[in-house]
């Protein structure tokens, strides 16, 4: 794992201080939520896919690449390419995971430029991340995928966390008015 920043730490220690237990899951939205969702990602220029042969392996839950401005859901369930399945709630979770990936990308105001920012700094970040419903094993785990598996820096571990926490924690219509407003 690389040596953490001090905003990392920051985090973790903000995490893994809690006293008071962390908040439950968000309900699960109705299938209608997710396609808005779905509908707004594409209104504001990103391309979609569903199951993609060249993308969707094993291991891979989905992804949103900046630079070519397109996100893929790779559904658990899929069985031929390009075609949707019935979702899952994990697919519902990727798919808002995924979403906010874009919006932190347009929090600069330049969508595609590779530059994912997180929406919260410090304290703010690590409280969001403990009321978010994210514990310390979870916290772990992403940290040693993101910066000891796939090696990415602090802010991208950061930016990867925060993903987590929003798709863990705020329903599909909040992301979808977010980026609407965030994304414009």
């Amino acid at each position: 794992m690389t040596t953490m920043n001090k905003r990392l730490l920051a985090l973790c220690a903000a995490v893994f201080a809690g006293i008071v237990p962390a908040a439950a899951h968000a309900a699960h939205h109705a299938d209608r939520a997710h396609t808005r969702l779905w509908q707004t990602i594409r209104a504001v220029g990103v391309d979609t896919a569903i199951n993609h042969p060249g993308l969707c392996d094993d291991n891979t839950a989905g992804m949103y690449s900046s630079s070519y401005g397109a996100m893929v859901i790779c559904q658990d369930n899929r069985v031929k390419p390009l075609q949707a399945v019935m979702w899952t709630e994990n697919d519902y979770d990727t798919l808002r995971h995924e979403a906010h990936h874009i919006i932190q990308d347009c929090v600069d105001g330049k969508r595609g430029d590779g530059n994912l920012e997180t929406l919260f700094e410090g304290s703010e970040l690590g409280k969001f991340v403990f009321d978010a419903g994210i514990g310390k094993q979870q916290l772990e785990s992403i940290i040693g995928v993101y910066a000891g598996d796939k090696g990415l820096d602090d802010d991208d571990v950061l930016v990867e966390i925060e993903a987590f926490a929003v798709a863990n924690s705020i329903p599909a219509d909040t992301i979808a008015d977010t980026m609407l407003r965030v994304c414009k």
